[in-house]
């Protein structure tokens, strides 16, 4: 189970050779639907620090499935009210917990460490 997840976006060739020169962490990179000239690069390596410059910090506060992110990905953030956030939270997991009846092999609710935000991270089987 995976308890801190980093991230950040930049082009193809940085975080390729991001990846490189960190070998000893377990990366996952993915294209970006909304500008297929930018990546994302996630950091799964389940380690307190980060190796990204500019990128995004967070906890792994549920998770549902593998400790990868191959397929479909979909990454969704929500900043809400605090008093709405534990009704978001308890929602989202439920929500997780439903979709690996169809077809998610990873499902992850996550807190950004900068700003408090609820992440939802999943990982999709392709279309067959």
């Amino acid at each position: 189970m995976l308890i801190y997840l980093h991230y950040t976006l930049g082009s193809h060739g940085l975080l390729a050779a991001m990846q490189e020169q960190y070998g000893d962490r377990t990366f996952s990179l993915g294209q970006v639907d909304a500008d297929p000239s930018r990546c994302v690069l996630f950091d799964l390596s389940n380690r307190p620090d980060t190796v990204f410059n500019a990128g995004v910090d967070a906890r792994v506060d549920y998770q549902v499935g593998a400790d990868q992110l191959t397929g479909l990905v979909n990454l969704q953030s929500f900043n809400v009210e605090k008093s709405e956030r534990q009704l978001l939270r308890q929602r989202l997991a439920n929500a997780l917990d439903d979709a690996k009846n169809y077809g998610m092999k990873t499902g992850l609710m996550l807190t950004r460490n900068d700003n408090n935000a609820t992440v939802m991270l999943t990982s999709w089987e392709e279309p067959q």
